[in-house]
């Protein structure tokens, strides 16, 4: 998939403008700010955006919770 094609998404087109201005910010923030995306949704579409170059993921932290796990990683607008 060609780079405008993967940023033309409607999702990751919402992550790609949450993310410009070179900030950096954690998924659960970017869930915050895009609350109708899924989060399943939204950790499928940074990690695409991330492996095509788009965004940089700066550092990840896994929690693992009694139940369940979690996990959430900071990425940077490039």
């Amino acid at each position: 998939m060609n780079t405008l094609d993967l940023i033309l998404h409607p999702v990751r087109l919402r992550i790609v403008h949450a993310m410009s201005g070179g900030r950096t910010r954690t998924t659960s923030e970017l869930c915050t700010s895009l609350p109708d995306v899924p989060r399943t949704t939204l950790y499928r579409h940074v990690g695409l955006l991330a492996e095509a170059g788009v965004l940089e993921v700066v550092g990840e932290q896994r929690f693992t919770a009694p139940s369940n796990a979690a996990t959430g990683c900071a990425a940077s607008g490039r």
